[in-house]
């Protein structure tokens, strides 16, 4: 029956453990700097896409500001005879009517 078993090799338990510790600190070092290297495209991509929303963010706000100061010259030149007040209300009124009929939910037919 002892015929049978393989000859016992020196170490034993203790070197296959110390091998099984080493071999697993070196593939955590190398997904250590798998991770490090991605993380940093991801960060990157990150900022530049986060850059590029706040400044179409602020263009589109930015235009919308010259549009409606060109509503309300138009208004206060066209409509009411060059008062200011008037022209004003207006033009906040159209804006508010705008803002309120685009947020009425669609329904589906």
């Amino acid at each position: 029956m002892k015929e049978d078993l393989p000859p016992r090799k020196k170490g034993g338990i203790r070197k296959s453990f110390n091998d099984l510790i080493s071999r697993a600190s070196e593939y955590w070092e190398v997904m250590i700097v798998y991770v490090q290297k991605n993380l940093q495209e991801i960060l990157r991509n990150i900022l530049w896409t986060t850059l590029r929303v706040f400044l179409s963010l602020f263009l589109i706000f930015f235009g919308l500001g010259y549009l409606s100061y060109s509503a309300f010259l138009f208004a206060q030149k066209m409509i009411t005879g060059g008062d200011p007040v008037v022209a004003s209300a207006l033009v906040g009124s159209l804006f508010i009517l705008l803002a309120s009929l685009l947020l009425i939910p669609r329904t589906k037919k």
